[in-house]
């Protein structure tokens, strides 16, 4: 073979070359592979970071839209003279409904946002702890039949401090919801700049 190779240096000139296309080809696709799997990859990481903030969205609204609702209906309650049977059930039904949806979601995927950012949430939690301790305080408020009046506006007074409370619990929770948003919202801005 060395021999026909020394007669015909053409055929070693091109199995020389071809041995060195081989070679630089299959550097050249590693390399590419590489990063063509990186940029899946990264692609992969975006699609589950924006679904986990717009499953963590969801949810903040969610939780907002409760204690609006549940302000709103206090509120409705303590203010109107004549509060509607039909009314209060519409409010009661929305309460519910959102009620389960927070305290029993059917996915837990929101919660895959904290895998993304680290956000500070001990203020959160103790406004949510505030709120539930509110609503058994108000819960525990209860207006007798034979009550004598100035018993029933001391326990009306009451519940409107707690309602008052309630409120700024919400408006709080809706300044840390809104940051978490901001937060998500310009990182995911800044992706696709």
């Amino acid at each position: 073979m060395f021999e026909y190779l020394k007669e015909n240096p053409e055929y070693a000139i091109a199995t020389l070359f071809t041995a060195l296309g081989y070679f630089a080809k299959t550097i050249i696709d590693f390399v590419l592979d590489k990063r063509r799997r990186k940029a899946q990859l990264r692609e992969l990481f975006w699609k589950e970071k924006i679904q986990a903030s717009k499953k963590a969205s969801e949810f903040y609204y969610e939780h907002l839209a409760f204690l609006n609702l549940l302000t709103q209906k206090i509120e409705t309650e303590i203010n109107e003279k004549e509060f509607s049977e039909i009314l209060a059930k519409s409010f009661q039904k929305q309460i519910l409904n959102l009620s389960n949806k927070i305290t029993n979601p059917s996915h837990y995927e929101h919660h895959h946002i904290h895998i993304f950012y680290d956000f500070d949430e001990t203020e959160l939690n103790e406004l949510n702890k505030n709120s539930f301790e509110i609503l058994q305080d108000m819960e525990s408020i209860v207006f007798e039949p034979d009550e004598k009046l100035d018993s029933i506006a001391k326990k009306l007074d009451e519940v409107k401090s707690l309602s008052k409370k309630l409120k700024i619990n919400y408006e709080k929770s809706i300044k840390i919801y809104r940051k978490y948003l901001k937060s998500i919202r310009g990182d995911i801005k800044e992706y696709i700049e």
